[in-house]
């Protein structure tokens, strides 16, 4: 929509409501969401174009002119050292580390190699938990604000009640992953811990797979709900915007 300078009534470009064509300066775009073709900001573009040429070149077209040869530039150059200077704007780097559970031999990475499998996993829980943690309007909020939507009995912009129902539960799915990495999955990857202790003590006449029984079985059980949470972020990965 364009800026509408503010100077005196007998200097500026005559917004659409000074020219009568709304009771409001506001108009609709001439191809998107007009189907009855109404006075749009096209049209309005077009006419004081016309009928106020010179208003319009000294305070739309010379306006516009500088901020895109000016004063984005600077903008965009600031904004470049920024992202390259300071951590809170690189925004393309995603700290790995994971020390959710200090103890354990499977989920406490701190530095050195990581293994392929295992930054897929840590990336993309400590992005979840970002997420979760610092985004105001993240899935604690929403799952309200939808509950509300939903008491209205109107399903208004979301098409069906099913469907905010359904945004309801993805947005829960996010919470219970947030859940299951932070304070589920530690307590599994202790009892791994406690088993391999206990494991490690037992007869060493024993054949590999009988000793090393229940550290195998913790072991393939924290896989398998990994690679099932994985799945899961997968399919609710759309709503992880700010």
């Amino acid at each position: 929509m364009p800026k509408l300078i503010k100077l005196p009534k007998w200097l500026r470009v005559p917004s659409p409501k000074d020219l009568g064509k709304s009771i409001s300066n506001s108009l609709p775009m001439r191809d998107v969401g007009n189907p009855e073709n109404k006075y749009s900001w096209c049209d309005w573009e077009e006419e004081v174009q016309s009928k106020f040429p010179i208003r319009y070149f000294l305070f739309e077209t010379m306006p516009h002119k500088f901020t895109v040869k000016i004063t984005m530039p600077i903008q965009e150059t600031i904004y470049w050292l920024k992202c390259k200077l300071f951590k809170k704007y690189k925004f393309h780097l995603i700290d790995i580390r994971n020390t959710n559970y200090p103890h354990d031999s499977l989920g406490n990475y701190r530095y050195g190699y990581c293994d392929p499998l295992n930054q897929i996993l840590y990336a993309s829980f400590k992005i979840l938990s970002k997420y979760v943690e610092e985004c105001d309007s993240g899935p604690r909020f929403q799952i309200t604000y939808l509950e509300e939507e939903l008491k209205k009995n109107d399903p208004g912009m979301y098409g069906s009640l099913e469907n905010i129902k359904q945004k309801i539960a993805d947005y829960e799915l996010i919470l219970d992953l947030y859940d299951w990495w932070n304070f589920r999955r530690p307590e599994f990857l202790k009892q791994y811990d406690e088993a391999l202790s206990r494991d490690s003590d037992k007869d060493k006449s024993l054949g590999y797979f009988e000793r090393y029984k229940d550290t195998n079985y913790w072991e393939e059980r924290i896989k398998k709900e990994e690679n099932e949470a994985l799945k899961k972020l997968a399919d609710v990965r759309e709503y992880l915007w700010y």
